[in-house]
Order: structure tokens, then C-alpha cells, then sequence
């Protein structure tokens, strides 16, 4: 999922942020899950790929997010 500007103010931002952090709830919970999975099986090579994509989505979107509350100030 790509932010960009739109000029729409302050409800657009308030909309991309309430977007981006229910995005991240879900990343953090599936990361959660993995970690709990990887204590008593070691991750497939695949579902380490999966976690380290959502890593780096993490990543985004908690720069993402202080942008748009650097933004907001």
C-alpha cells in the first residue's frame, strides 16, 4: 500500500493513518505468531521470506506514520 499527497487535508490523513495502523495491528499479530511458531518448529524458508517481508512493510509504515504526524504539527 502506497501513501501519496492528495491535497485532501486533515480527514485524508486521519484516514491513510487509521489505514496504516490497522495494516501494522495485523502485520505485528502475524509476526507474534510466527515468532510463537519458530519456538517450537524452525520457519520454512518461505515463511521466513513472509516474515521479513512484514518486517520491512512494518518498517514503511511506521515512517509513513511520522511523516503524516510530522505533517499534522
Amino acid at each position: 500500500m502506497e501513501i501519496h499527497e492528495t491535497g485532501n487535508g486533515k480527514d485524508r490523513s486521519k484516514t491513510d493513518a487509521a489505514t496504516l495502523s490497522s495494516e501494522l495491528a495485523v502485520l505485528s499479530q502475524q509476526q507474534f505468531e510466527a515468532l510463537l511458531k519458530e519456538s517450537y518448529v524452525n520457519m520454512s524458508q518461505e515463511e521466513a521470506g513472509e516474515y521479513d517481508k512484514r518486517r520491512l512493510r512494518m518498517n514503511e509504515i511506521h515512517r509513513l506514520l511520522a511523516q503524516m504526524k510530522h505533517q499534522d504539527h
